[in-house]
């Protein structure tokens, strides 16, 4: 398992253990310190749902976090040498 998702697996185990709460901004942070999430930075709203210029109230650019959907494979995991 890599490194940073084991790290935060065990920050939410941690906290569901211990009966404490995450907040949304909490969660977040702990997803993009693992990869999870990236952020992005954008001059419009990145789709229909986008909430980012609500959320910053602020004219562009505004900072969109995407979901990570595929890993990058291990060194040692790449495909034989061509």
């Amino acid at each position: 398992m890599d490194r940073k998702i084991k790290a935060l697996v065990v920050k939410l185990a941690e906290v569901c253990w211990n009966g404490g709460t995450l907040d949304g901004g909490e969660l977040q942070e702990m997803l993009v310190e693992a990869g999870v999430l990236i952020d992005v930075v954008v001059n419009e709203p990145c789709g229909e749902r986008c909430r980012c210029s609500e959320y910053y109230g602020v004219a562009p650019p505004w900072v969109c976090y995407r979901l990570v959907t595929t890993r990058r494979p291990k060194p040692h995991q790449a495909g034989p040498p061509t």
